[in-house]
């Protein structure tokens, strides 16, 4: 019954959507009506029963427009509605089906809200753009709503922006991920330290999923959708296409970032670091993170294979066996 109420709810969302401050917001942030119908977007009025209300009214009972997280229990006891004077996001699978909504506010918090889903959809797990991704575009991996839709209008036959809804990437979104039957993924998240940190987390997230991980720095200060609105579709193609290295990069970047390779103490300590964090990496991506830990910190190739064997033999083992002794390598600078 979730699908049927789903299917309804954007149809209402959708016919609220004329005279609303939504499409004039939309094209304003670069997205015009074209756009907004081929995503689908809609208005939640600023009701607190206006949805409830049509949904009864097509004979569907409350518990099961409660259940779909379209209403919620007020403190008296009543049924009103999950989402009001908001611009409406619908998440759907990959063949389209709507299984929960996004509702994004103009001016007040929370700036997004998303409704409970069903245990066999939970909210957390749920990408915006799965039904967009196609055997001929490279899906890339976004913070919100907004940023997908601005992924996709930028190269809308060679990208497709798919947003996790935050900057957090779940396993079961990883799952999807590994779904949508493309061998890469790329990831660009907003253009500032916190996003290449972010990024960098993603990665235990999606190793599982068997995929070539790329990422993309964009301008510092940017998002995709802000990156639209200031250069356009085409420069933000360019961005995307062209500026993208492996997601393992900012990995160990957020390693090697915070170290002084001067002095041989830090270097040591640094070397530690990475070789943990070379340990954590898919196979295909440790060679070139070897080179670069080598020339980052000046060391010998071989030396830093050493390390990066040595830390791997020193993990601990889940049959819960002894771990090899571990030794303090003696460093040896190149040139």
């Amino acid at each position: 019954m979730h699908a049927q109420i789903n299917r309804e709810a954007e149809r209402f969302f959708h016919s609220h959507l004329p005279g609303s401050w939504v499409p004039g917001y939309l094209a304003g942030r670069g997205f015009h009506d074209a756009v907004q119908r081929q995503w689908g977007i809609g208005y939640a009025p600023a009701s607190w029963h206006a949805l409830t209300d049509h949904l009864r009214g097509l004979g569907y009972p409350g518990h099961a427009v409660e259940a779909a997280g379209l209403a919620r229990r007020s403190r008296r006891g009543t049924l009103i509605d999950t989402f009001r004077d908001r611009a409406m996001f619908p998440l759907r699978s990959r063949e389209g089906t709507v299984l929960a909504f996004l509702g994004r506010a103009l001016d007040h918090e929370p700036r997004y809200l998303a409704g409970p889903t069903t245990a066999s959809h939970p909210r957390r797990d749920l990408l915006f753009g799965l039904h967009a991704v196609n055997r001929r575009t490279l899906p890339v991996l976004v913070e919100g709503p907004l940023d997908a839709m601005a992924v996709s209008l930028a190269a809308p036959h060679r990208l497709a922006g798919i947003a996790c809804l935050g900057a957090r990437v779940t396993a079961g979104q990883a799952e999807f991920a590994a779904t949508l039957g493309r061998a890469r993924l790329l990831i660009a998240f907003d253009g500032d330290r916190a996003g290449a940190e972010a990024m960098a987390r993603a990665y235990p997230a999606l190793r599982p999923a068997a995929l070539t991980l790329d990422a993309v720095t964009l301008p510092d200060g940017h998002d995709p959708a802000s990156a639209l609105l200031q250069y356009g579709p085409a420069h933000l193609a360019e961005i995307l296409l062209k500026g993208r290295r492996p997601l393992a990069d900012l990995v160990l970047d957020a390693v090697l970032s915070s170290s002084d390779p001067s002095f041989p103490e830090t270097r040591l300590a640094a070397l530690r670091r990475a070789a943990g964090a070379v340990c954590s990496l898919a196979p295909h991506d440790v060679a070139r993170q070897v080179d670069r830990i080598a020339h980052h910190l000046d060391l010998n190739h071989t030396f830093v294979t050493e390390a990066v064997l040595e830390a791997v033999s020193t993990r601990p083992v889940p049959t819960g066996r002894p771990t090899h002794g571990t030794h303090t390598p003696v460093l040896r600078p190149t040139g």
